[in-house]
């Protein structure tokens, strides 16, 4: 959680406004988290170009599972609704990272990020030519199937803030705390 010392509360999800040319620290870490949080087949749409992501390359991947390489098989993929037409009727294209779109059946906004469950490729490895999936909750392959999902980034209005308003009832189920030094 980053928080600033203004006393507001933010929630950043999708596309960051633009900052001055000296940008907020706080907006800066938070930019740079989501976007590290971000699988790298999906960063160019939803992130468009900003100078707090000017040197964002050179910093290490995550190799979180829910960055699933195009060969890995995984039972859900992070994706992007494309701007791709279809049949009236028929869903929404959306990339997921692979050599083709998967078709969800839901109509959802371009440009939205979705987490797909996709079927498990066959033994063969290559998916079907029309690849259809199901969007679901973000939070599903962490509740149901125990997978690791990735993290949210809010900001808060001070440190205090980080732990009164915080979004999940009843609270953290850990929390840590340190200095500068790095001593409890």
């Amino acid at each position: 959680v980053v928080f600033t010392e203004d006393g507001t509360t933010k929630s950043f999800e999708g596309e960051f406004q633009g900052s001055s040319k000296r940008s907020d620290p706080n907006v800066f870490m938070a930019r740079v988290l989501q976007y590290l949080e971000t699988p790298q087949y999906l960063r160019k749409e939803l992130f468009p170009m900003h100078p707090d992501l000017r040197f964002a390359g050179l910093l290490n991947p995550l190799d979180a599972p829910h960055h699933v390489r195009m060969d890995t098989p995984s039972p859900y993929r992070e994706g992007i609704v494309a701007r791709r037409p279809t049949k009236p009727g028929s869903g929404v294209w959306v990339n997921v990272g692979l050599r083709q779109c998967a078709l969800v059946g839901m109509n959802i906004p371009a440009g939205t990020r979705v987490t797909v469950k996709l079927p498990l490729p066959p033994k063969n490895g290559q998916y079907p030519r029309t690849l259809r999936g199901n969007a679901v909750d973000p939070t599903k392959p962490r509740t149901q199937d125990g997978i690791y999902w990735g993290y949210t980034t809010r900001l808060a209005g001070g440190l205090g803030k980080v732990l009164s308003e915080c979004p999940f009832k009843g609270g953290y189920d850990l929390t840590i705390g340190t200095s500068e030094r790095g001593k409890w």
